[in-house]
């Protein structure tokens, strides 16, 4: 019913903070969140990190098309939607952290921070070097959460708007108190 409501109330107030009305409401009973993505946008079909299983990746949206898992150099970056995107693409990723990290308060609304500067060095997938990355954390109803944020190199402003909106839309059901994880579950599988 609480769900109900909170659906009901994000419906409603489309348009009226300046997002498009055209926002389509997404829900995630496993990971037990909903959200609004806008017109373009998709959700993944399945994980784009697969083998990692702390934190695990809890949300993929993007305005990337035929996304899905590849291999690459790191187990907790999106390879399949890194290597996918076109030069006007963007995307967003949260992954839930369970255990230990404490991060920052969630903000009232996100902004673009912890710019991922690659200075010519190693990438977790190809032609990443060329992306706009941000890199930060979250702590929300006593859960804590890690996000990527990408724009490929022409991407327009209302990209970054729309990745911002997607994050402020979002809205969690409250973790347990005091949760800790079996540290041999802490780590991406092979």
């Amino acid at each position: 019913m609480r769900w109900a409501l909170i659906a009901a109330a994000l419906l409603a107030g489309c348009g009226s903070d300046g997002r498009a009305a055209s926002a389509v409401p997404v829900s995630n009973a496993e990971h037990r969140y909903i959200a609004e993505l806008p017109a373009g946008w998709e959700l993944a079909a399945e994980s784009l990190t697969p083998n990692l299983t702390n934190p695990v990746e809890i949300l993929f949206a993007s305005t990337i098309r035929d996304v899905r898992p590849a291999k690459g150099a790191c187990a907790h970056m999106p390879v399949g939607g890194l290597e996918r995107m076109g030069p006007r693409d963007a995307l967003v990723t949260v992954q839930e952290r369970y255990g230990e990290p404490t991060f920052g308060a969630r903000p009232e609304r996100f902004e673009l921070v912890g710019r991922v500067d690659h200075g010519g060095g190693p990438t977790c997938a190809d032609g990443e070097g060329v992306l706009e990355e941000y890199w930060f954390g979250f702590d929300d109803v006593n859960r804590g959460f890690h996000v990527l944020v990408a724009f490929g190199p022409d991407a327009p402003a209302e990209r970054r708007e729309q990745a911002l909106a997607v994050l402020d839309s979002l809205r969690f059901e409250p973790g347990p108190v005091g949760v800790r994880i079996d540290p041999d579950l802490a780590t991406g599988g092979p």
